[in-house]
């Protein structure tokens, strides 16, 4: 079993490492401008939502101030272009932005690139998840841990809010490439369900939480407040 450990901010960064628990640490490209290249060439580097045309340049000049990094984690069919332009073949974490919900989805990236992995889709439940896995020959990655993305948007969101219904949710402002993302307010957990990930290669993903938050969930691996995501029901 290999942990990932995915983070957004810098301060989630720190307590990731410094906790040792983390195999993989996939960092947000914003990571790079505050870290050395000893420590970035052990990351796996997770690309933006979306790759805007007046941000690549920023983007590239970032990725080509260090030498090297572990792989990358790309989120659409832009960033594809990006990285083989940058000479790197591999290894690539596929985000689950990038469709690959069918055998024959998996199978286009993995003519692409000769080392790639997959994050499981959220839209699966997971005995879909099992059969796609039994018939790309794979196994994907499991999200233990994580607020579910529901949406990426360029209107100027963040914090705490409710629907109609009292539904929570969060909102979190990228400033560097001026996009909100929107999550669920309670985090998709089933740390207490290891059965359903034994032996598997897991992820752990850090969107709101503060550092030490990270590094308590880390070091204990259980949460009070969770929700179940589509693991069971699906889309339904």
């Amino acid at each position: 079993m290999t942990l990932y450990v995915k983070v957004s901010t810098e301060e989630q960064f720190i307590a990731a490492s410094e906790s040792r628990a983390a195999d993989e640490i996939i960092a947000d490209i914003r990571i790079l401008e505050n870290i050395t290249d000893k420590q970035a060439e052990n990351l796996w580097i997770s690309l933006p939502d979306v790759l805007r045309e007046n941000k690549a340049g920023n983007i590239r000049k970032l990725l080509e101030a260090h030498e090297s990094f572990r792989g990358f984690e790309i989120q659409n069919a832009d960033e594809i272009g990006l990285i083989k332009d940058l000479g790197h073949a591999g290894p690539v974490i596929i985000g689950e932005l990038l469709y690959c919900c069918n055998s024959e989805a998996a199978a286009f990236f993995g003519k692409l690139y000769d080392d790639v992995m997959f994050i499981a889709p959220a839209e699966l439940t997971d005995a879909e998840l099992e059969k796609l896995e039994a018939a790309c020959g794979i196994r994907f990655i499991y999200r233990v841990y994580g607020r579910q993305k529901l949406m990426t948007t360029a209107q100027k969101l963040s914090g705490s809010f409710f629907d109609e219904k009292g539904q929570k949710y969060e909102a979190v402002y990228d400033s560097t490439y001026n996009l909100s993302r929107i999550y669920t307010g309670s985090p998709v957990s089933m740390l207490d369900i290891r059965d359903a990930w034994h032996e598997r290669n897991i992820l752990f993903e850090f969107t709101t939480e503060s550092g030490r938050q990270t590094g308590e969930l880390l070091r204990s691996m259980r949460t009070d407040e969770y929700i179940r995501g589509r693991h069971f029901k699906g889309i339904d």
